[in-house]
């Protein structure tokens, strides 16, 4: 797997580990999901590049046949025995799907026969005549063409996101980074969780009363960006990062718990908020460091704060919350 990609998914994972629920955090087993959609992204662009056969049958030396199958082919298999597309559609259940997950979900029925693969000659056969489909797909130009489209905004997004960072960097030698993850309170023991009353256009009214605060209340405050996304367990969520001089502020975890207090405020009592500054520490020792005091040559901060950026943009390659109406899901 791509360098990147690697590093994109253990990013999502870590933000799908926990959910914050305005008290306290409870586990969360939404972190396969990344593993899921990363992985068979990856797997089917492979597929795409390749025309040898993944299956062969090969003769043990008491007569029997058994199942070979090339590197490719058992990355495929031990992939497909980790993937569920209900539980995506459960989690993303408001999202537009990569094509390349929506074209083995289309095809389940022959996944599963394809992971009960007999070791007569016979299944060997069909499961590569299986492979060799989801290529022709796949290869087809009204698929690639869709494909490109969906990836396309992403992209966009992220090259505009690197470049705006870097012009902070250019007008600021030192910046602040602050984040805040915004969302609302609910009890995980109701059946029904009381956030989920909580609306699209709910969030979008308190995520701008967030970002007038900021303009007109924090001249400090140099830039800002910010992605609404949704999930099953989650709801309605917000990462938002505000970009502060770093020349005037330097806690990162006392602008944090700012921030936090006063999505408290916007929401009426009723939203959840985590300062993820106050856990700085437990990020410097795990490599993952991209918030707090930046200076511009840091060279291994700034990495951490792109990582931190990729999250919040490449993850619509793979799943793209659909609005109800005009609204944009991420800015800066």
């Amino acid at each position: 797997m791509k360098i990147k990609e690697e590093a994109l998914r253990k990013e999502w994972e870590r933000n799908m580990r926990f959910t914050w629920t305005g008290e306290k955090f409870v586990v969360d087993h939404d972190e396969r999901i990344p593993r899921m959609l990363v992985g068979i992204d990856r797997m089917t662009f492979e597929l795409v590049r390749s025309d040898s056969k993944l299956f062969s049958p090969k003769f043990s030396s008491d007569g029997d046949i058994e199942v070979a199958g090339n590197k490719l082919g058992r990355d495929l298999i031990a992939l497909l025995r980790t993937f569920d597309p209900f539980l995506v559609r459960q989690y993303f259940s408001s999202h537009a799907m990569s094509p390349y997950f929506e074209l083995w979900e289309d095809h389940w029925d022959e996944v599963c026969s394809l992971l009960l693969l007999g070791t007569d000659v016979a299944s060997v056969n069909a499961a590569n005549q299986f492979v060799d489909r989801i290529r022709a797909v796949a290869r087809r130009d009204d698929f690639t063409r869709v494909l490109r489209n969906h990836r396309r905004v992403a992209s966009k997004n992220w090259q505009g996101f690197r470049t705006y960072i870097d012009s902070l960097f250019e007008k600021h030698s030192k910046l602040l980074v602050v984040r805040v993850d915004l969302g609302y309170r609910f009890n995980p023991l109701e059946s029904v969780p009381s956030r989920s009353h909580v609306g699209e256009l709910d969030v979008r009214k308190h995520l701008r009363k967030m970002l007038r605060y900021l303009r007109r209340r924090i001249p400090e405050c140099v830039g800002s960006a910010w992605k609404l996304e949704y999930g099953a367990s989650k709801g309605y969520h917000v990462h938002l990062l505000v970009f502060l001089d770093g020349h005037k502020c330097r806690e990162g975890m006392t602008w944090g718990r700012r921030f936090c207090e006063k999505w408290d405020e916007i929401t009426a009592g009723i939203g959840a908020s985590w300062n993820c500054n106050a856990d700085e520490e437990s990020y410097r020792k795990r490599g993952l460091l991209g918030i707090g005091l930046i200076h511009y040559a840091d060279q291994e901060l700034r990495a951490g704060l792109v990582r931190t950026a990729m999250y919040l943009v490449k993850v619509d390659a793979y799943a793209k919350l659909k609005s109800k109406g005009k609204g944009r899901n991420f800015a800066h």
